[in-house]
């Protein structure tokens, strides 16, 4: 966190680039499956945001950057054990969920800014797609009922990905 806060009191251009040096560092060096990963990972991505935003670096490098760490923090939280588990990872992401949209938005493209907040939305709903039941845990009836839901659920996401394509 103290790291990420002297990112946002740079004064110049060389140290902007410093920083988001040391915060990707801080990020590749922390192992997978480390606590501290995703808030690094979260730390980063606002960086480059911010050096974007400054004309510091590229916006398609950094957005191609971000996506990664995107990627990364959604197997993080599908790799949490529970609900709390991935709305803790959650809540040490949120500079990423709160940068990374408008940056891919920016340096990629509306159909990435979107799978974006899809992955990052996903962390609390337990994934991008409608959960599936074991067999044999509801009666029938209830079981259908889930699962034409479910089926509608996908495919509005399939829609809205489409519609968003269009307009790219």
């Amino acid at each position: 966190a103290y790291l990420y806060f002297e990112v946002n009191r740079c004064s110049n251009a060389g140290e902007l680039v410093e920083a988001v040096r040391y915060q990707r560092e801080a990020y590749t060096l922390t192992p997978e499956g480390h606590p501290d990963r995703a808030r690094h990972a979260s730390n980063l991505g606002g960086s480059l945001s911010l050096a974007v935003r400054e004309g510091v670096i590229g916006a398609r490098a950094a957005a191609r950057e971000v996506s990664g760490l995107v990627d990364d923090v959604w197997r993080m939280a599908r790799a949490g054990v529970t609900p709390n588990h991935r709305r803790l990872i959650l809540t040490n992401t949120q500079e990423l969920a709160r940068t990374a949209p408008l940056l891919l938005l920016k340096g990629l493209g509306a159909v990435e800014a979107v799978r974006a907040v899809e992955a990052l939305r996903g962390h609390l709903s337990g994934g991008m797609h409608a959960p599936r039941l074991p067999d044999g845990r509801v009666n029938d009836e209830l079981a259908a009922a889930y699962l034409a839901a479910a089926a509608r659920y996908e495919s509005a996401q399939e829609r809205a990905v489409e519609g968003i394509t269009s307009y790219a």
